[in-house]
């Protein structure tokens, strides 16, 4: 899957968890910076476990920082 349709993948599933939000988002574009607390970066991951199909496992979610963090690590993992 290519690395755009990942992150535009990423973006659908923040906009659905923040439908208030009006910031652009972009690859650079960390968690912090949209406002999402730890609460809904969890949403976040388990959404993007089911939309890509993989395993965000416990020990790297705080290294999951913002979109291109995620991105890359689904990108590493779906083929």
């Amino acid at each position: 899957m290519p690395r755009e349709e990942i992150v535009a993948q990423i973006d659908k599933l923040i906009r659905h968890l923040m439908p208030e939000l009006e910031a652009d988002i972009t690859p650079t574009t960390t968690f912090e910076e949209l406002g999402m607390d730890s609460l809904g970066r969890v949403d976040l991951f388990t959404d993007a476990e089911a939309a890509f199909g993989v395993v965000v496992p416990d020990e790297e979610l705080a290294n999951i920082l913002g979109v291109d963090d995620l991105a890359e690590f689904v990108a590493e993992r779906v083929s």
